[in-house]
């Protein structure tokens, strides 16, 4: 018998099927191969803090069939096809800023977005956060979920201590149509051989949610009139005879999770979806926004929801990310590697680098296609080569901050 702790399976572009377990996956070329050789993921923290360990790793799919993985800790991972080095983008944890012992999250990614559910093992309560690149998310208000959440539609309710290990299923839209748990009815150091006590694993089925897009092509801003969404038509759902229009409400999520937001004026039909427009008061809409959200009833009171995509919006963006600057004896100056891991080119940009609070200024940076790298080299009078220096490095498009790397207390100096 094999490694067998806290699995996640996903499957590569070509086909093969990987099941990770912590220190290493298995791999074969079908889920019903007799043939699984056990290999190790390596990784390249890129002169970041590994975050509470290489534990707990959660996979997800992203549109070129690279692959994203979130850690333990909440750090974010790259790797260009699931098994080639995974290169780590972020300095800190991604996971909600509140105090919890955080463990065991999940990540997916359906055709709109990405998704993470993290668990507070000691709080017994879980976050879901979501977001259109992977690296950069938001968090909705509430739980995901907490205990009692497994319950019957005859009202009885599976009363499990704790929830922990989620994983989903996903259909072939990518929701989650699907979650798993590992759940015990004690604090887990109570579970001893031969007592009372039991632990399982237990499946809950999901709401997937409806497939939703907005029809304006120009961007929602606090002038616009009103915005038409287009829910489409799936196996099963026919929104034209099944939705109860009145009731549903459009919008920022900070607007529709309190019963705010847009309301419905009037249906339009296309084919066998339907169309509903909203007047846009109230939308709560700013031009952060990539995914909003719709909440309402059918007309047999089941609740309906979805997140619409935007026709302005690229979800295939850029992800500049420097490393840690390092003194070049050769060149006499700092040199700071930038790569871009997004999917699509950046922008024509300026990098400033900051050490020790100071500025060693700004430099142009040029556009760089997925995965493409470029060094610059910063010449100051302020260069310093101590092994302790903290160094900041932001990126700034259009004279906007857009982004910004942190490096604190590593050796600096080759």
């Amino acid at each position: 018998m094999g490694k067998g702790h806290n699995p996640e399976a996903f499957r590569l572009k070509d086909g093969r099927v990987v099941v990770y377990v912590i220190d290493g996956y298995y791999i074969a070329d079908g889920v019903d191969s007799k043939v699984w050789t056990y290999g190790k993921f390596s990784f390249d923290s890129r002169d970041r803090k590994i975050i509470e360990g290489l534990s707990n790793l959660t996979f997800a799919r992203r549109q070129d069939d690279s692959y994203l993985m979130v850690c333990r800790g909440g750090g974010v991972w790259i790797s260009k096809d699931g098994l080639s080095p995974y290169m780590q983008l972020t300095d800190k944890r991604v996971y909600p800023d509140v105090e919890g012992r955080f463990e065991d999250p999940v990540v997916w990614r359906d055709e709109l977005q990405y998704h993470l559910i993290v668990n507070d093992w000691l709080g017994r309560i879980a976050f879901y956060q979501r977001s259109k690149d992977g690296v950069h998310w938001v968090t909705e208000q509430g739980e995901a979920y907490v205990p009692g959440v497994s319950f019957h539609k005859d009202g009885a309710v599976e009363h499990w201590f704790k929830y922990e290990r989620p994983k989903v299923f996903q259909d072939g839209k990518g929701r989650a149509v699907q979650m798993n748990f590992a759940v015990i009815d004690t604090i887990k150091w109570n579970d001893l051989p031969n007592d009372k006590h039991s632990s399982k694993n237990i499946s809950i089925p999901l709401n997937k949610g409806m497939l939703l897009s907005v029809l304006n092509e120009e961007e929602i801003t606090p002038s616009t009139r009103t915005i038409e969404v287009k829910i489409a038509a799936e196996s099963g759902f026919n929104p034209q005879t099944d939705v109860d229009v009145k009731s549903l409400r459009f919008g920022s999520f900070t607007e529709v999770n309190f019963g705010r937001g847009c309301k419905p004026v009037k249906t339009k039909v296309s084919g066998k979806d339907l169309i509903v427009v909203f007047k846009a008061k109230g939308s709560g809409i700013t031009s952060d926004e990539f995914a909003p959200k719709m909440i309402g009833r059918d007309k047999k009171g089941n609740m309906l929801y979805g997140y619409a995509r935007l026709s302005y919006v690229n979800y295939r963006p850029a992800l500049l990310s420097a490393r840690r600057p390092l003194f070049d004896k050769e060149k006499g100056g700092l040199k700071v590697e930038i790569q871009n891991f997004g999917l699509s080119a950046s922008e024509p940009a300026e990098v400033e680098v900051i050490c020790n609070g100071n500025s060693l200024g700004k430099l142009p940076l040029k556009a760089l296609q997925s995965y493409e790298t470029e060094c610059l080299i910063f010449k100051s009078n302020m260069l310093l080569k101590d092994d302790k220096a903290a160094y900041e490095v932001k990126f700034f498009c259009g004279g906007k901050e857009v982004e910004w790397n942190r490096f604190f207390t590593e050796q600096n100096c080759r």
